[in-house]
């Protein structure tokens, strides 16, 4: 599935999850709907079913079973349309808009994207400064003020950032300290646990039986050098910083 590899890919951000999941929804909710799509499904289970000399068949329906699905149907297709298609869509929707879709008030940081800043309210301006205020260096009416500056600058602008990444680069720390806090934070929050799984597949491949008393910085620093391989790296300076750690018998200079 296409949003399957956008939700696993290291530099994805919840702005650009957020909405292919929503376009994501509308098709499942259309497809839930749409009688062809569920004929088609179930004529391709039948047709499974066939090579493995299967016949479709439904569970027996009981006036007072509570502990099991007792789906009323006229026929085994809207049977299992009843019992299984329509409760796995109903999960899948409901658990994309939990999880990218309704998110808590750290996510309205996404309005504080240029492309997206006209959109912001007083009360996400509000709900945004309860969720970073512990990190911000001033009052509501501070950031307030800053966030005001922050949409003149980009109403005076033609080409707006649309990404969480390409707004970072554009924003003055020092102009806009409280928006480059709620950004920096914003672009850490992971999309999915894809990166955290990845990490676990890395250290089975690189924790081998040669490498069983290694400690847990070294294997930290291996995981990491695994993980990111493809970033260039300049051998040079970390040649320099690791000779001026310390006084050593070898002249690295």
């Amino acid at each position: 599935m296409p949003l399957n590899k956008l939700l696993q890919k290291q530099n994805i951000d919840l702005v650009e999850a957020a909405r292919e999941s929503q376009v994501l929804i509308a098709t499942f909710r259309a497809e839930r709907t749409d009688d062809s799509v569920w004929d088609e499904l179930y004529g391709k289970a039948v047709a499974m079913a066939e090579v493995q000399e299967v016949e479709p068949s439904k569970r027996r329906t009981a006036r007072h079973q509570r502990h099991r699905g007792n789906v009323p149907a006229d026929s085994i297709s809207e049977y299992w349309k009843r019992a299984l298609f329509s409760p796995f869509v109903d999960h899948l929707v409901v658990e994309l808009e939990d999880r990218l879709v309704i998110a808590n008030d750290r996510f309205k940081v996404q309005y504080l994207i240029p492309s997206l800043v006209h959109e912001l309210t007083t009360a996400q301006e509000d709900a945004i400064f309860d969720a970073f205020h512990y990190d911000f260096s001033g009052d509501r009416e501070s950031f307030r003020r800053e966030v005001a500056r922050w949409r003149v600058r980009w109403s005076l602008e033609e080409t707006k950032p649309s990404d969480i990444g390409a707004t970072l680069k554009d924003t003055n720390k020092t102009l806009y300290p409280d928006i480059f806090i709620c950004l920096v934070v914003f672009i850490t929050m992971p999309v999915s646990t894809a990166s955290a799984e990845r990490q676990f597949s890395i250290m089975r491949r690189v924790k081998n039986y040669m490498r069983s008393t290694v400690s847990t910085e070294r294997m930290s620093g291996l995981a990491m050098l695994h993980s990111y391989r493809t970033i260039d790296i300049d051998i040079e300076n970390i040649i320099i910083q690791f000779a001026g750690k310390k006084d050593r018998k070898l002249d690295f200079f």
